[in-house]
């Protein structure tokens, strides 16, 4: 089953939105993006979204979406996006996330990353 999540930038500030993944979730007690598996004939896109949604209560309208890299290993597939906000919001977190931060791209590098979230980061970078 393939997946999709969306890395938020604030346009106002610059910073990113890390979310802190509870214990219940795989990869837990990591800092990550909103994510999630793609369900039915969902787009990669329309995944993304809807987990940012899910995820961060946030239905704040992106100035920009745009799909910056794929993962493959064997047949499954994880699509990011990168979307950009005009200003930072406080998220609604579900069971998912259990802590929040706006960071900016080089603190979060810092930080204890998700391994996919370490990867994408690192190729925002480049």
């Amino acid at each position: 089953m393939d997946a999709a999540g969306l890395l938020a930038s604030a346009i106002s500030t610059g910073r990113i939105l890390l979310c802190h993944r509870s214990p219940l979730v795989s990869q837990p007690n990591t800092w990550g993006i909103p994510a999630g598996f793609i369900e039915g004939s969902d787009s990669a896109y329309d995944t993304a979204l809807r987990e940012f949604y899910e995820e961060t209560g946030c239905r704040e309208p992106f100035r920009t979406v745009e799909k910056f890299s794929t993962f493959r290993s064997g047949s499954f597939v994880f699509t990011n996006f990168v979307g950009t906000l005009w200003q930072e919001f406080e998220p609604r977190l579900n069971w998912e996330n259990d802590d929040f931060a706006w960071v900016h791209e080089g603190d979060a590098l810092t930080m204890d990353l998700h391994f996919g979230t370490r990867s994408l980061l690192r190729g925002l970078r480049k």
